[in-house]
């Protein structure tokens, strides 16, 4: 992921797969991990990419949330 990062440096295609890789974690359990990594998929996604990404990652944080029993983003 880092090399990618820094290759596409302000893009927002690392991202995306940034929280694609979140959401895989999260569906296996591994919540911890992909918390940070999809709330920095978000953030950097939002001002260039296109919305339908931005809207699933942020779809998948607020299952994150609600799987953990937080109402609170």
């Amino acid at each position: 992921m880092s090399i990618r990062a820094e290759k596409l440096a302000g893009h927002w295609w690392p991202y995306n797969s940034q929280a694609f890789l979140a959401r895989a974690l999260a569906l296996k359990g591994r919540r911890v991990e992909a918390e940070p990594l999809l709330v920095e998929a978000c953030a950097r996604m939002q001002p260039s990419g296109p919305e339908e990404s931005v809207r699933q990652a942020i779809a998948w944080l607020i299952e994150l949330y609600e799987a953990d029993g937080r109402d609170e983003l």
